[in-house]
């Protein structure tokens, strides 16, 4: 038996586990971007929900429902996008997939903790699909898009309750709501930008993976 015999189980492994989870980054991503979309539509047609019977329960549940289910697909997103760096030969980071799920939801922690995780991975894809390495050379710079989106999150978070209190003594002033749903959608929007940049960046990596595993068993940097 010669030793690429030996060899090929593995590389296909590698291949195959590389592209399953690139097919499930995307399909993630997709739904992802489609929830938000939905969110969009339920939210213009609010005052028409609320205006019908027992509508104003509606009005208030489906946004919550489609909130819930937008951040959740963006964690298993990122999740996977971590996952599919690792797949595919990107090293030494520092953030686990693990506490950066559990800390979305533990009061306080959650402000910086997942951002952290987030901000790993997207950096990892962007910067190897900018230098085209497969290695531990993507871990330098600063994602400010990540930065942006953990402060727009918190802010919304700290103007949406002190507004609300507000509303309760007096109504708020039109500027004043407008800068809040101003704040809100972009709260929202800033993350689809973000997956479409990974999933771009882990379409480039993909190809990149699988033209140097067609060469070498184990694909080296560039």
């Amino acid at each position: 038996m010669t030793e690429a015999t030996v060899t090929m189980p593995h590389e296909s492994a590698g291949v195959e586990e590389a592209e399953r989870l690139h097919r499930h980054l995307r399909r993630y991503s997709l739904a992802c971007i489609l929830v938000f979309v939905l969110a969009m539509l339920l939210s213009s047609m609010s005052d028409v929900l609320a205006a019908q019977a027992n509508g104003a329960v509606v009005a208030a549940v489906l946004p919550f429902l489609c909130g819930l289910v937008y951040l959740v697909l963006f964690i298993v997103t990122m999740s996977t996008a971590r996952h599919f760096g690792e797949a595919i030969g990107l090293r030494d980071y520092r953030w686990s997939v693990r506490w950066t799920v559990i800390s979305c939801v533990i009061p306080i922690l959650n402000i910086v903790r997942p951002w952290l995780g987030f901000g790993e991975t997207y950096r990892s894809l962007i910067n190897a699909a900018r230098t085209r390495r497969l290695d531990a050379t993507w871990n330098h710079g600063f994602s400010v898009l990540t930065f942006l989106m953990a402060a727009l999150v918190a802010i919304n978070m700290i103007l949406s309750r002190s507004s609300e209190f507000d509303s309760r003594i007096h109504p708020l002033p039109v500027l004043l709501q407008i800068v809040l749903i101003a704040i809100g959608l972009l709260s929202l929007a800033l993350p689809i930008v973000y997956l479409v940049r990974v999933r771009r960046a882990a379409r480039r990596l993909l190809s990149l993976y699988l033209e140097r595993s067609a060469v070498s068993p184990n694909p080296l940097p560039a």
